[in-house]
């Protein structure tokens, strides 16, 4: 009985060994020599089938495109990651790769923010400002000035608390 290495034939990968006769062994094992497990490494045979060496062994691992920080994939071949990925995770949406690292880009990211806050404010003074002063015009129309000036007071409590609990971001830099 002979030991023998068993490989995958598209990848080269050693799986496995197996003892066996030289006239039994399947037609994807070798007799030659394997590497110790090496942690972040696939053992495989060389092309000529004669020795063993270790090549990067990152699948399963998520990657990130350093033009583009939304794009990622998880890795499936055996090798050293592409030139423009790095395992490097974003922070932010806001994040930019310079000098081999993710930055992010503070004048976006103000910017997202002014937006946000803005919406948020629009969308309140519309549900609770606007509805107490068309209620105002309609009881000073009714010659109800009492009511009129007190919805005009609540439209402008409504509006400084808003104002108060959604304020605007610090410019970056400040």
């Amino acid at each position: 009985m002979n030991k023998y290495l068993i490989f995958n034939e598209t990848t080269r990968e050693v799986t496995g060994s197996i003892e066996s006769t030289k006239w039994n062994a399947p037609r994807n094992a070798i007799q030659i020599e394997t590497l110790p497990d090496k942690e972040g490494f696939a053992v495989i045979v060389n092309k000529a089938l004669t020795a063993c060496k270790y090549v990067a062994d990152f699948r399963g691992e998520k990657i990130y495109n350093t033009a583009n920080m939304i794009d990622s994939k998880t890795v499936s071949d055996l090798s050293e990651i592409e030139t423009g990925w790095t395992f490097e995770v974003p922070t932010t949406a806001f994040d930019k790769w310079i000098n081999n690292e993710w930055v992010t880009d503070e004048q976006a990211l103000f910017e997202a923010q002014i937006i946000k806050v803005d919406d948020t404010r629009r969308s309140l003074y519309s549900s609770m400002s606007d509805p107490l002063i068309s209620e105002s015009t309609i009881e000073r129309l009714k010659g109800n000035e009492a009511a009129a000036t007190e919805l005009e007071n609540q439209a402008i409590a409504a509006s400084e608390k808003i104002r108060t609990e959604n304020p605007w971001p610090s410019a970056p830099g400040v």
